[in-house]
């Protein structure tokens, strides 16, 4: 998967609860599938778009049935290789702790 910067919707997360970096690090492993799934929604998005635009302007021939992007998107998550996943907490942990310092109450 290309290494393209990503900005994960952590409104759901309740930042009060989280006082450990562990503490990030298991709320970033528990969002990893649902993360994954909104990369490969919008990558699969893109790619198919691409792929229309090719068909319609007549450069790409295809024989045999084409996936939606939704059929795309569940492939890709699902083949997802762990360093893939492993990289995606990375960045769920690096953006968590921005959103924890933003939202700590000065002492």
């Amino acid at each position: 998967m290309a290494a393209k910067q990503f900005h994960f919707d952590l409104g759901e997360v309740d930042l009060s609860v989280i006082e450990t970096d562990a503490g990030l690090r298991r709320e970033a492993k528990r969002l990893v599938p649902k993360m994954l799934e909104q990369m490969n929604a919008a990558l699969a998005k893109e790619i198919s778009g691409k792929f229309t635009k090719a068909l319609r302007g007549g450069s790409l021939q295809v024989s045999g049935p084409m996936a939606s992007s939704q059929q795309l998107a569940r492939e890709m998550t699902r083949n997802a290789s762990a360093s893939e996943k492993r990289g995606i907490e990375d960045m769920l942990v690096m953006q968590l702790t921005d959103l924890r310092k933003k939202h700590r109450k000065p002492r």
